[in-house]
């Protein structure tokens, strides 16, 4: 009986060490990683401030991203208005593209205090790389879809 029970504990805390472990995972450089805890739509952009905390630098949902030595370049839903476009209605949409609702961030990794990121629109977004002299080589390397990271 004994055994029994020292089993169904250690099977308990033996799982409860998979707790934590989020669906998407990602280091970035300097101290920024990218993580989604329970779906994919809950991926976000945060940046290690101590040894157990965190600031969340771009909110979720961060759908593809890409960095060199000196940016990080992320491109977001904006406030979940990714579902709205999951059956294409267009009750739903009114007019509405898709482009209208993706927000766009650029991490200069020469911060050591990030703040987090409002987000641009593409027109603001591409003036931005310009004004920073950001490498045309750069470009969105990891795309997240349900169930794969590319």
């Amino acid at each position: 009986m004994k055994k029994i029970i020292v089993l169904i504990l250690s099977i308990f805390l033996f799982q409860s060490c998979y707790f934590g472990a989020g669906v998407v995972e990602v280091d970035l450089p300097d101290s920024y990683f990218l993580f989604g805890n329970n779906s994919i739509d809950e991926t976000a952009v945060f940046f290690e401030t101590g040894e157990y905390s965190s600031d969340v630098i771009v909110e979720e949902t961060v759908f593809a991203i890409g960095f060199n030595k000196k940016f990080i370049i992320a491109k977001s839903y904006t406030n979940n208005s990714k579902f709205m476009f999951e059956d294409k209605n267009p009750e739903i949409l009114n007019g509405i593209q898709e482009d209208d609702l993706i927000s766009y961030h650029i991490l200069d990794l020469r911060e050591k205090n990030p703040k987090k990121s409002k987000g641009m629109n593409f027109t603001e977004y591409v003036k931005k790389r310009r004004d920073l002299k950001i490498s045309e080589k750069l470009n969105f390397t990891i795309i997240l879809k349900e169930n794969t990271i590319k």
